[in-house]
C-alpha cells in the first residue's frame, strides 16, 4: 500500500511538471507564431515517449507538413539501412558507383556534409522547381561531378544540399528502387510514420522534399534517433570546440550526459516558404514544429531558444 502511494505521488508530481512545462511551451510558441506571421503551424511535444501536448493553429493537428532540411535524416536512416543489408559501408568510395568520377569522396563525406562540392547549386535552382515534383537528386549529382573542385575530400565541415542530392541518387543505384520507395520502406514503414514527397517540395527528395505531421516526424526522431551515440557513425565537427558535431542528418552537442540532438529546416522563396524544427533534448524531451512562413536566421534561433527555456524553467 504504501509503495502504491510513493508511486501515485511521484507521477502525480511529473504530471504537474509536465503539464506546466506544456503550458509554457504552448505560450512561447504562440507568440512566435504571432511575430512571425505564420497561419498554418503544429507543434509536438513530447516527454520519452509520452505525448504531453500538440498545437495547431490553421490546420488540423495531423496535417502534413514540410519537414525541409530535416528530410535529410530520413535519407541518412535509408543509407544505414543499407549499411545494414551490406549493400555498402560508409568508407566506400563514391568512384566505386561513378566510375566516370575522379574523386576520393567516401559516402561518410557526403553524409556529414565534409565533400567541400563548391557552391551549392541547389539554392539558386530551387524557386524555379517548387511546385513540381520531378525528381531533382540526379541532375544536381550530374551537376556536382561535372565540376573539377570534388577530387578530395573537405578539412571541415560544409553544409550543402548536393551532399545529400549524391547521396539519394546513390540510394536508388543500391537499391534498385525509387528513391521515395526505398526510403519509405526502409525508415517509415520501419518506425511506423506516414510520409510523402508533397506537392510543393517533392523534387527536392533526399535534401528537402518529405511532408510529414510533427507527431511522427517526433516518432521518428525517438526511434531513429534516442539512445544513439552520435559519434558511433560518420560525424564531423561543425565548432572548432569539437563539441557540435553532424552526423547521420543531425546535428548533436556533445556532453557528458546524453546529448542533445537537432536540425532545422527552412525553403525561402521570394519572401515565402515553410519551416520546420526539430529536437531531442537530453533523450528525454522531443518537440517538433512546423510552420508556413519565411523565418528569418534571428526568428529561427529566437524560437529554439524560446522553447528549451520553456521546457527547462523549472
Amino acid at each position: 500500500m504504501r509503495t502504491g502511494m510513493i508511486a501515485l505521488l511521484v507521477w502525480i508530481c511529473l504530471a504537474g511538471s509536465g503539464a506546466a512545462q506544456s503550458e509554457r511551451v504552448r505560450l512561447e510558441w504562440e507568440r512566435w507564431l504571432d511575430r512571425v506571421g505564420a497561419t498554418e503551424a503544429s507543434l509536438v511535444f513530447m516527454i520519452e515517449n509520452a505525448e504531453l501536448s500538440i498545437e495547431a493553429r490553421g490546420i488540423a493537428p495531423d496535417t502534413p507538413m514540410p519537414l525541409a532540411s530535416n528530410s535529410k535524416a530520413i535519407t541518412a536512416l535509408c543509407l544505414e539501412a543499407l549499411v545494414r543489408e551490406g549493400k555498402l559501408a560508409w568508407d566506400d568510395r563514391v568512384a566505386r558507383w561513378y566510375p566516370s568520377v575522379r574523386t576520393e569522396l567516401t559516402v561518410a563525406d557526403l553524409v556529414v556534409h565534409r565533400a567541400g562540392l563548391g557552391r551549392d547549386s541547389t539554392q539558386r535552382k530551387m524557386p524555379r522547381w517548387r511546385g513540381d515534383r520531378t525528381p531533382r537528386w540526379a541532375e544536381v549529382r550530374a551537376a556536382a561531378f561535372a565540376r573539377k573542385k570534388h577530387a578530395a575530400p573537405a578539412k571541415r565541415y560544409r553544409y550543402s544540399n548536393e551532399n545529400y542530392a549524391i547521396l539519394g541518387d546513390l540510394i536508388e543505384v543500391l537499391s534498385g528502387q525509387p528513391y521515395e520507395r526505398a526510403c519509405r520502406s526502409r525508415v517509415l514503414e520501419r518506425f511506423g510514420v506516414q510520409g510523402v514527397l508533397g506537392d510543393a517540395y517533392g523534387g527536392f527528395g533526399p535534401w528537402g522534399g518529405w511532408s510529414m505531421s510533427v507527431r511522427d516526424y517526433a516518432l521518428l526522431l525517438r526511434k531513429g534517433y534516442v539512445g544513439r551515440d552520435p559519434q558511433a557513425g560518420p560525424y564531423a565537427p561543425v565548432a572548432e570546440s569539437g563539441k557540435v558535431i553532424y552526423g547521420l542528418g543531425m546535428l548533436a552537442r556533445l556532453s557528458p550526459y546524453t546529448p542533445n540532438q537537432w536540425h532545422v529546416g527552412s525553403l525561402c522563396f521570394g519572401g515565402q516558404g515553410h519551416g520546420a524544427l526539430a529536437m531531442n533534448l537530453g533523450g528525454r524531451y522531443t518537440v517538433v514544429a512546423a510552420y508556413n512562413t519565411c523565418a528569418s536566421p534571428a526568428e529561427r534561433e529566437a524560437l529554439e531558444r524560446s522553447l528549451v527555456k520553456a521546457i527547462f524553467a523549472d
